[in-house]
Formats: C-alpha cells, sequence, structure tokens
C-alpha cells in the first residue's frame, strides 16, 4: 500500500516551512498528531514572537478560470486560536 502523493507533498513542505522559520531565528514546534488545526508552532526567542501555523501547498484550478490560486479557508477553530497560513508551492 503506497502513500498518497497529496501528503507526501504536503509533509515535504511542512518540513520545507520548518527550515524556513529556523532559518529566520524561530524556534519550531512541530504537531505530533497526523491531523489537527495547527502544523507549527514557532516561537522568535530574541522577541518572544509566538505564531500558530498550519501550512497549505498552493492549488491552482484545472478548469474554469485556469491557473487561478485555489483560496483556503481557516476553521472557526482556526480563527478562534489566531491561526496563521503557511503557503508553500507544490515544486
Amino acid at each position: 500500500m503506497g502513500r498518497n502523493r497529496k501528503a507526501i507533498v504536503g509533509d515535504v513542505n511542512e518540513y520545507k516551512a520548518t527550515i524556513e522559520y529556523l532559518q529566520q531565528g524561530y524556534m519550531v514546534f512541530k504537531n505530533v498528531s497526523a491531523s489537527g488545526s495547527i502544523d507549527l508552532v514557532i516561537v522568535h526567542p530574541d522577541t518572544g514572537d509566538i505564531k500558530l501555523i498550519d501550512v497549505k501547498t498552493k492549488s491552482y484550478r484545472k478548469t474554469g478560470r485556469v491557473g487561478t490560486q485555489i483560496n483556503r479557508h481557516r476553521t472557526k477553530e482556526q480563527i478562534r486560536l489566531g491561526v496563521q497560513f503557511k503557503f508553500m508551492e507544490k515544486e
């Protein structure tokens, strides 16, 4: 049984986002659950800045307005918690 290609791309993008935040000086804490409202908690040790991040892979329409980005919306829970989206290219 193989893994879903979409899930693999999502996992790779979470690690790419992790690297980006580490390079910006943040401490990064990953969600250990397979699913959830938050993928990463990032904390900047100098400023005390704390962000809750949900990493999303950008998707583009194949019909209708071909090539335009498909919008993603935060869930009610994500809005309540102040979760931010981090959009990544599929590559």
